[in-house]
């Protein structure tokens, strides 16, 4: 998905035996952006009866969630994010209408 994320030239082997300085879990990924918006309008009918229309709308920006990037020196995907997280979805609309007695 995305072909490199941080740069993957910065880490080099330390060598056999010997610690590295860089700090462990050091590839975070960009985060989660996650925005929903709900609008709803009321109108009275009668005394007894209203209707309200209402409508909810997920993620909406549409944008996509990706998860950290693969963190372990050595593989051919590292520094590389290959997934998306679970539960990201497109943006969503929901429309409806209610009546109130």
């Amino acid at each position: 998905m995305l072909a490199q994320y941080f740069d993957t030239t910065a880490f080099i082997d330390p060598g056999v035996g010997v610690f590295g300085d860089s700090p462990r879990n050091v590839a975070h990924g960009p985060g989660v952006v996650n925005i929903d918006l709900s609008i709803h309008k009321g109108w009275k009918l009668t005394e007894r009866f209203g209707l309200q229309f209402r409508g909810d709308f997920y993620n909406l920006p549409n944008h996509p969630n990706f998860a950290d990037p693969n963190g372990q020196r050595g593989r051919s995907d590292f520094g590389q994010i290959t997934t998306i997280l679970t539960g990201s979805t497109g943006r969503q609309t929901q429309l409806s209408m209610r009546l109130e007695f």
